[in-house]
């Protein structure tokens, strides 16, 4: 409807469209080309002598970022760089011949619809495409949320838009990252989730010195640091903390496993360590025989929400180990990956308001390949950056309540931007079935095969 009426403004100008597949476009830049005509007569009566290009400029910064008052309209005309060395009258000038151009709650309102705003931005950045970051440095969170979802829109139709939503993120990270997360959340826009994507699985997001880290290159027994020892003593500690779980992780937590997983995967590693080694074991392989046995009076107590990955499930039910955490270790026996789904599918049906998983596709969510992190309430974190498929470059703790409220958010915006058929209990059970179903079976011994009678031909 809203190009129909467009369309015929045009019309009553004796403008033609010259073909239908650009109509879209033609009519955006036939109304421009209008409203460029509005700008020019309302600045000379303001007594502003600026060009075309300037008062597009200017118009374009109103509708990328708005401004709530005159001097943070004049600021942000600091960003075009014809007026970065300007005087703040000058500024000012133009921040109040913008003022009275559009109507609406703000100093600085956009060109509506929003459209035709998308439109303008694209253009000036084609010509401009250093605006946007010059826009961002100077903005108020108010006005970059804003600039955020003004560039999230512009990038569906123009390649200019996608361009200087990249450059942004990349240029003002962190800062923008919570932004960017909570804009993918309430939109739905898969622009906005790419973008949320990109920030996440920057380099940026490395822990910073806020965090306690471990040097995880000290190791005690085979496959086992005393960084990761430190870790399970702070995960003991944080687990006497009231509140409810929240985990990040491309794999199941290890607390989920029956008891018999544990056990077998801690024999096959005793085997053959010196009794140094061993006893570094059993104290790791105890704190881990502990969390599985409160995990599900915590689960019952606080509830719990984890985000995996559909492919996470299927390497494990193929290979016995998870793709990111290199603990618990390999689970050898294909029966016992078995009980370990099974077990997560009883807690599933048995606790259905408690313990909440989703399963996603991991191109999804990049983040899952190199991080994963567990969230105590809101007192308590837990993470590890992963360097490669099969280690981990840092493993550590935080109670900073900044921090922990930062990745509590980080989680609760992606969960709320998941389609709700990935935590669906009904379909994951079904999801997890399907893997059971897929697991290789596991192979006779050599002497069962010799005992085994003959069949008959």
């Amino acid at each position: 409807m809203l190009f129909i009426h467009m369309a015929a403004l045009i019309a009553l100008e004796g403008v033609g469209i010259e073909a239908p597949h650009s109509a879209r476009d033609q009519i955006l830049k036939t109304i421009l080309e209008r409203e460029a005509r509005y700008w020019d007569r309302t600045a000379r009566r303001a007594k502003l002598d600026l060009d075309p290009a300037l008062l597009r400029r200017a118009v374009a910064v109103a509708t990328l970022a708005g401004a709530r008052n005159k001097s943070e309209a004049a600021a942000l005309l600091a960003a075009v760089p014809d007026w970065t060395d300007a005087t703040g009258g000058a500024r000012r000038s133009v921040a109040r011949w913008l003022e009275r151009l559009y109507p609406g709650p703000d100093w600085l309102n956009p060109l509506q619809p929003d459209l035709l705003g998308e439109k303008l931005v694209a253009t000036v950045l084609e010509e401009l495409p250093e605006l946007a970051r010059a826009v961002l440095q100077i903005a108020t969170d108010e006005a970059a949320h804003r600039a955020l979802t003004v560039l999230t829109r512009a990038a569906r139709h123009y390649e200019a838009g996608r361009a200087a939503l990249s450059d942004v993120l990349d240029a003002n990270l962190p800062t923008l990252a919570s932004l960017a997360i909570t804009l993918a959340a309430r939109t739905g826009d898969p622009f906005a989730h790419e973008a949320r994507n990109n920030v996440l699985a920057a380099p940026q997001w490395e822990p910073s010195p806020q965090f306690i880290q471990y040097d995880g290159s000290d190791e005690v027994a085979p496959g086992l640091t005393r960084a990761r020892l430190e870790l399970e003593v702070r995960i003991a500690i944080g687990e006497e903390l009231p509140g409810k779980r929240l985990i990040l992780k491309d794999g199941l937590v290890n607390a989920s496993e029956p008891e018999a997983v544990a056990i077998q995967v801690r024999d096959s590693h005793l085997a053959g360590v010196s009794s140094g080694q061993a006893a570094a074991l059993h104290s790791y392989y105890e704190a881990r025989l502990q969390r599985i046995r409160r995990f599900e009076e915590l689960v019952q107590s606080y509830g719990f929400r984890a985000i995996s990955s559909l492919q996470a499930i299927d390497e494990f039910m193929a290979t016995g180990s998870w793709p990111v955490d290199p603990f618990p270790g390999v689970v050898q026996d294909p029966l016992l990956r078995r009980a370990w789904i099974e077990n997560v599918i009883r807690l599933l049906k048995e606790h259905p308001r408690t313990f909440k998983l989703a399963l996603v596709d991991r191109q999804a969510c990049p983040l899952m390949r190199r991080a994963y992190w567990e969230i105590v309430g809101d007192r308590c974190l837990f993470f590890g950056v992963v360097v490669s498929l099969a280690t981990t470059c840092a493993l550590g703790h935080s109670f900073a309540p900044d921090v922990v409220a930062i990745f509590l958010g980080i989680f609760e915006d992606l969960w709320e931007a998941l389609p709700s058929s990935s935590h669906d209990t009904r379909l994951v059970v079904a999801r997890l079935e399907r893997a059971i179903r897929h697991c290789p079976r596991q192979p006779r011994s050599a002497a069962n095969q010799e005992a085994a009678p003959s069949r008959r031909i």
